[in-house]
């Protein structure tokens, strides 16, 4: 689980920036939003508020930043990404950590890059222990000397330890990449080997941080090719009052496919088809999306190719829909329900404008639903958002609104709801839209900028 991510000199933020999954101490209420364990209790909610331009999105890319730097290593097009309010920080380091717990042990990792010119400058790893201990795993200094520590090399058997001493040599000539991404490129280790935390970190980082942005297609629906899955769409979409009666998969072709989709994609997936039944007697299925099309295909380890597409039946209608006709806002609903459907009890979705095509009323069932299939489950749920009627005591706890404010040197800040201390009764919705806790657009006056407009 996610318990604390930071950030520093990336785009708008100037300042470490802190968002923490730690719950106060202070309070004991919705008990099963905690995540609780033996050593270290962790929030599974978190909604950053603020204007537009405030700095929300940017936190959300800083966060997808730091994951793809991981996955493939720095791209040249973050060489403008540092904070531009100061002149100085085209020069200084920007830093990320981020702190979790995975398959019950804790971890810290970060780095630091100076971004104008792409070049890391520190990296590192820590594991944390309950009793306040911290054991670093390694540390990558200023001049690229890397440093193991050496209660971690006494795990290591003599040919392990020669392997680790090939592969620090071969670093020596890849400065331009993080050591996590290197220990993670064409190398292989076994379940019993201490270099297996290398994977464990990485494919952590990598694969359970699922960043959504508003126009990003996150979902293959590929659940939807279940049956079992396909009932509880339909159970749950009834309930959002979209029109929709019924969901199915329904038989379609290989012709229909290339009608519908532009020729490249088209051929790719031919191509993966192809590959697929040349291993005889193999099963698999194939998934592709796009923003308003569906198709699952399906090989039984036989000949055949089997294509169906999703059919939805609406209220009073005898005629099937397509996924293109249908809204946006139900469109990106089938893709929010699959975050509920997710069997990956050790995800975290980090959800940019959650509530984008969506009424409020809508966006707040999808809320009230995800959290009552999450009561006995673990998975992490952070989103930026306007919608101030979500801002509700039983929705949220206290210390699980957060807040982005731009401020007069145009740089961003990130706080909690935490920090003031309202009476517990306060409608929290109305105080934010008068500014009570800030984050909110300050706007001049109306007559004031038509008068403006008329001299």
């Amino acid at each position: 689980m996610l318990i604390r991510f930071s950030l520093q000199n990336f785009k708008s933020f100037d300042h470490v920036a802190e968002l923490s999954m730690l719950p106060s101490a202070k309070l004991n209420s919705k008990m099963k939003h905690i995540s609780q364990s033996d050593t270290t209790d962790v929030l599974k909610y978190s909604v950053i508020y603020g204007a537009n331009a405030s700095g929300k999105s940017n936190w959300v890319k800083a966060i997808e930043f730091f994951r793809d730097t991981v996955m493939h290593g720095l791209s040249l097009r973050s060489s403008n990404m540092f904070c531009k309010a100061k002149k100085k920080n085209s020069a200084q380091e920007t830093k990320f950590e981020i702190q979790f717990s995975a398959q019950g042990r804790f971890y810290a990792y970060g780095f630091s890059v100076i971004l104008k010119s792409c070049k890391i400058t520190d990296e590192w790893l820590y594991e944390l222990y309950s009793d306040g201990r911290v054991r670093r795993i390694y540390e990558r200094d200023t001049q690229g000397e890397l440093v193991l520590d050496g209660e971690f090399l006494t795990e290591f058997d003599i040919r392990e330890q020669e392997r680790m001493g090939i592969y620090r040599e071969d670093f020596a000539w890849a400065q331009g990449r993080l050591f996590l991404t290197f220990m993670n490129q064409e190398k292989r280790y076994s379940a019993k080997s201490p270099m297996i935390v290398f994977k464990k970190i990485f494919e952590w980082i990598t694969q359970n941080l699922v960043i959504v942005t508003p126009d990003k297609i996150f979902s293959d629906l590929s659940y939807y090719s279940d049956v079992q899955s396909l009932e509880q769409v339909n159970e749950m979409i009834k309930k959002f009052d979209t029109g929709i009666s019924h969901v199915d998969m329904r038989k379609s072709s290989l012709e229909e496919m290339e009608d519908i989709l532009p020729p490249e994609i088209f051929l790719d997936m031919k191509n993966k088809v192809q590959k697929g039944m040349q291993r005889k007697g193999v099963s698999f299925r194939l998934t592709v999306r796009s923003k308003d099309v569906f198709f699952s295909v399906r090989c039984n380890g036989d000949d055949k190719v089997h294509v169906s597409t999703l059919r939805f039946r609406h209220k009073k209608s005898d005629h099937d829909f397509l996924f293109s006709e249908e809204s946006d806002g139900t469109r990106r609903l089938f893709d929010l329900l699959d975050m509920i459907l997710n069997d990956n009890d050790d995800i975290v979705y980090i959800v940019d404008e959650l509530e984008r095509s969506l009424h409020p009323r809508l966006t707040e069932y999808f809320l009230r639903l995800f959290m009552k299939h999450n009561s006995y489950r673990h998975k992490q749920l952070i989103f930026t958002t306007h919608e101030a009627s979500i801002m509700d005591r039983s929705l949220f706890r206290r210390d699980e609104i957060w807040f982005v404010e731009r401020s007069s040197d145009s740089t961003s800040r990130l706080y909690s709801l935490d920090q003031f201390r309202d009476r517990y009764d306060n409608c929290l919705s109305k105080a934010y839209l008068e500014g009570r806790y800030g984050a909110v657009p300050i706007l001049s006056s109306f007559d004031y900028m038509e008068d403006k407009m008329w001299e």
